[in-house]
């Protein structure tokens, strides 16, 4: 390969920047399944309620040349659940997201562009004072989130079907094969092919995304690699239910307001009372 081709590709992947660390656990992590009984036993086949919907425009965040994917995918999933709530899209900055990646790896990590774990990032985006402010300056923060058995394919699909509109948090373990794969072209990994190589779990880094929909083949998740243009184009990105259960390492339902979740008929209130006991049983920062 030519030395200046071989260059171009390399900066091709470093405008993906990759920042999510490897998945760790914590006593303190609250369970999808325990607090939140399906309604149905079987989830739907399709869910795509923002296909309807005017679509975002995509927007890195920084993570084009910062790893700072736990952050800026909350700032995603953020502007999509104030769409819910005030009807309007809410303006986030990069330099807002990275000052709060930042200051995060400072404190938890030593400082400088590490990466961050996803379990860390989602503990400091319920507190006001460490998570990420909007143009008005306004701190956008959750109440709970809830571990997801990744590799159940029907949990994840009934917490995708039960998240309603909101979505879901999901981290996956990406191997360099798909270093240059885009969207409209789906994440997958050959039938029978060894994970070794080139398609070896986090060969290529982690990276920590955001989901609202899934159909038949797989969930459809938002990037923070791209910057303008319509997401729905080119910043979704579908990923096969094979190589799902292949890549896929963490995965988090986010409950940004119990009493919105309460007032949509998302949770009854002996699930919000439940959750809520759940967190302030475990947490310093209560849900009230």
């Amino acid at each position: 390969m030519p030395f200046a081709e071989a260059l171009n590709e390399q900066a091709e992947v470093n405008s993906k920047r990759l920042g999510k660390l490897p998945a760790k656990s914590s006593l303190k992590q609250l369970h999808f399944a325990p607090l939140i009984k399906p309604v149905a036993p079987t989830p739907p086949s399709v869910v795509n309620f923002w296909v309807r919907q005017a679509p975002f425009v995509a927007r890195s965040y920084g993570n084009q040349s910062n790893g700072c994917c736990v952050r800026a995918s909350q700032a995603v999933a953020a502007t999509r659940m104030e769409r819910l709530e005030q009807n309007r899209t809410v303006q986030f900055t990069a330099s807002e997201i990275l000052r709060v990646y930042y200051n995060m790896t400072e404190r938890l990590y030593g400082g400088g562009d590490t990466g961050a774990y996803e379990v860390d990032g989602l503990s400091e985006w319920r507190k006001p004072d460490l998570t990420f402010r909007d143009a008005d300056g306004m701190p956008h923060t959750i109440d709970a989130f809830l571990k997801i058995n990744h590799t159940d394919v029907n949990e994840v699909k009934r917490a995708i079907a039960f998240s309603g509109v909101h979505g879901i948090k999901v981290c996956f373990a990406l191997p360099l094969a798909w270093s240059k794969v885009n969207p409209p072209t789906t994440w997958d990994i050959p039938k029978n092919q060894p994970m070794i190589g080139q398609w070896l779990p986090g060969g290529w880094g982690g990276h920590s995304t955001f989901c609202t929909a899934y159909d038949t083949v797989g969930p459809f998740i938002a990037h923070t690699w791209y910057e303008g243009g319509k997401e729905v184009y080119y910043g979704l990105q579908r990923v096969t239910w094979r190589a799902f259960l292949a890549y896929a390492d963490e995965a988090n339902l986010v409950v940004d307001s119990i009493d919105s979740w309460l007032h949509q008929g998302l949770l009854t209130p002996n699930q919000a009372g439940a959750i809520t006991e759940a967190v302030n049983s475990v947490s310093d920062q209560k849900i009230q």
